[in-house]
């Protein structure tokens, strides 16, 4: 008989999939709100900051451990209400704790999961997961492209140490979050411009017309390749064993053993 958390988690995850589903529908109509109330919600948040900042860190966590795709908006509200520090910071704690949640109901279900999506062989892929964790998922935190949700239910599959998986979540998510968090600031400017574009798509009789963040766009070109430069940096210890020359190379100088060590404690034993 299935145990009260194993029905929890599937509800939990199944709410987030409705919600993933859903959200391109009501999107603008959240965007349109916050623009409108911007200056409203501004001053509430200065007359009670800390009660604020505990609403703020319960919505965000409800929202990533339902898996609903809004950590890009989220931040960015944080950084124009509290500052890009206190908001970045913020947001890497509410992503990491809402993250442990769905990361948590995917791994009580992941038992009776396959490996096969949609047709995909997803094995050799969950491999390298369970032999390189704590690489593999600093490249995928520190990169602003790969959706937050899917890294969580990777992880979980692969079954990922506990502490391997919040201390490369809190770490991995800051860099992005603070470039986030300095934009938020000018939150206000932001929706004013996505929402003109939006009437000029209305104007032009389109039939396709959102109020859309796009995340790459808010991210100076410069800012990103430098994130991507970071990520790439967290290979260097999955390069150091799976490129025969470099990985002779570090064996003669000794760090290869260390990667090894390294490696084998970024999984379940």
């Amino acid at each position: 008989m299935k145990s009260r958390w194993w029905w929890l988690a599937l509800l939990l995850l199944g709410l987030g999939l409705c919600l993933l589903v859903t959200a391109p529908l009501f999107e603008s109509a959240i965007l349109f709100f916050l623009k409108d109330h911007l200056a409203r919600f501004a001053h509430l948040v200065d007359e009670n900051r800390v009660f604020a900042l505990v609403i703020y860190i319960t919505i965000y966590v409800a929202c990533t451990a339902a898996s609903f795709p809004s950590a890009v908006l989220l931040t960015l509200t944080g950084g124009f209400f509290f500052g890009a520090f206190l908001g970045a910071t913020a947001a890497a704690f509410s992503a990491t704790l809402g993250g442990l949640c769905a990361f948590l109901a995917a791994r009580t279900l992941s038992g009776s999961w396959s490996r096969m999506l949609g047709g995909f062989d997803l094995s050799r892929m969950i491999g390298a997961l369970e032999q390189d964790a704590t690489s593999y998922l600093m490249f995928l935190r520190l990169t602003p492209v790969f959706p937050f949700w899917l890294i969580n239910l990777a992880a979980a599959v692969a079954r990922v140490r506990l502490t391997t998986f919040l201390w490369t979540t809190f770490f991995g998510v800051m860099p992005a979050g603070f470039a986030f968090a300095t934009a938020g600031e000018a939150l206000g400017g932001i929706l004013e411009r996505q929402a003109a574009l939006y009437r000029d798509c209305v104007a032009q009789g389109s039939q396709v017309c959102n109020l859309h963040i796009e995340p790459v766009d808010l991210i100076d070109p410069v800012l990103f390749i430098a994130l991507l430069v970071l990520a790439s940096l967290a290979l260097i210890p999955v390069a150091m064993k799976r490129v025969p020359q470099l990985a002779r190379f570090c064996e003669r100088r000794g760090w290869l053993r260390a990667a090894r060590r390294g490696a084998t404690s970024g999984g379940e034993p």
